[in-house]
């Protein structure tokens, strides 16, 4: 079985321009999600999508966009105090 590309921001950010166009299976593939996951972020409101004739694209700006204000940084875990430690 091939193995699945690595998308990153940076990689994104290198080879696609923020106005390109893509499908919807393109759009949930970049997302490493579901096509029905993609369509309830739409219908919510969180991902714009752009229709033209009935064919739905997103721009990849939007997408880039919608990752980064999703990234998570977490903080190192401290050990926690628990009651055999004294």
């Amino acid at each position: 079985m091939p193995k699945r590309p690595v998308l990153d921001l940076d990689t994104i950010e290198q080879w696609l321009p923020d106005d390109q166009l893509l499908t919807i299976g393109e759009s949930a593939t970049l997302l490493c999600i579901s096509i029905r996951k993609l369509f309830d972020l739409a219908d919510s409101g969180q991902l714009p999508q752009i229709r033209i004739d009935g064919a739905v694209r997103y721009r990849v700006g939007d997408l880039r966009q919608f990752m980064t204000s999703r990234r998570v940084h977490r903080l190192p875990k401290t050990p926690r105090r628990g009651a055999g430690s004294r």
